[in-house]
């Protein structure tokens, strides 16, 4: 016999862990302690879900591995004295000239190879405000598109960690760690991912800071904040349309004066993504089934 009342689902645990200050264009400052940092306990996967259940299409995930593969975050090694490579090892060409000038056998590894070096940090962070719910016209979700991404861009072999953000006033800027960099890939972040829901604003500066914050305190040879998003900055309580895209400006040359580099993915019509990353550091989509081709020309541009 079941009960007439709706058993009510329970809120994932939110506690407040730091607070950032916000940059006011119009006072040409920042406000200290303004914003504060909500973090806020991964939702379980619904019901319905198994474990199965695929986060990306084999095709969204075959051809972004596939260039993956070759791509790097980080620097590129070079191996000399290669019998296949890229460029001559000039110091290789020289002994082997000496070697038949003075009749021995010479060797014929004289190629340098360039491949991937060590990877260092990405995190990708996942706008998870409301409008992320809006579907296509074949009933694609931003937030779907969001989980295919990061499912999709995990077999990079980077040091990767996913987060997620949304925002209900400056006090209420709610952050959820999905994935971290040493976490592998596996059914639990899956299941975090699976369970994603949308809601609330955009206060898209906050949430830069504090993954940042998190990038600049581990040692990495290269640093990079990946922004996922399908609007621009907005939150309840501020009426200035530029007030949150000044902000976000702000933060991602301070981030990148520290030595974080700042890219962004942005799905839809977006205005202000470019103003806020820069021209060069972001690619826009028309729409969601756009997402496979512009993901691997991101990882074409960070591969450089």
């Amino acid at each position: 016999m079941t009960s007439g009342v709706r058993a009510r689902r329970r809120r994932p645990p939110r506690k407040a862990i730091a607070t950032y200050p916000e940059w006011d264009h119009v006072l040409a400052r920042e406000r200290s302690d303004w914003t504060t940092i909500v973090e806020t306990a991964p939702s379980p996967a619904p019901a319905a879900w198994s474990l199965s259940t695929p986060l990306a299409s084999d095709d969204v995930t075959r051809r972004v591995q596939a260039l993956a593969k070759t791509a790097t975050i980080g620097r590129r090694l070079r191996q000399k004295r290669r019998s296949e490579g890229e460029t001559l090892d000039i110091d290789a060409c020289i002994a082997a000239h000496v070697a038949l000038r003075t009749c021995q056998p010479p060797d014929h590894r004289v190629y340098v190879r360039h491949v991937p070096g060590p990877r260092d940090l990405a995190l990708l962070l996942l706008d998870l405000s409301e409008s992320t719910n809006d579907a296509d016209g074949d009933g694609r979700t931003v937030l779907a598109a969001e989980r295919a991404a990061a499912a999709a861009i995990d077999g990079a072999g980077d040091a990767l960690a996913v987060h997620g953000f949304c925002s209900d006033g400056r006090h209420k800027v709610f952050y959820t760690q999905l994935k971290d960099f040493d976490e592998p890939f596996d059914l639990p972040v899956r299941g975090r991912l699976a369970g994603l829901r949308a809601g609330f604003s955009t206060r898209l500066g906050t949430a830069m800071r504090h993954a940042g914050a998190g990038l600049e305190a581990r040692r990495a040879f290269r640093r990079v904040l990946l922004l996922l998003t399908d609007g621009e900055p907005a939150d309840i309580d501020v009426f200035d349309p530029l007030y949150l895209v000044a902000d976000a400006r702000h933060v991602a040359q301070r981030l990148r004066q520290r030595g974080v580099d700042v890219f962004a993915l942005g799905i839809g019509a977006g205005v202000h993504l470019a103003r806020i990353v820069g021209p060069h550091a972001v690619l826009q989509m028309p729409d969601i089934a756009a997402l496979p081709a512009r993901l691997l020309q991101l990882y074409t541009r960070l591969k450089r």
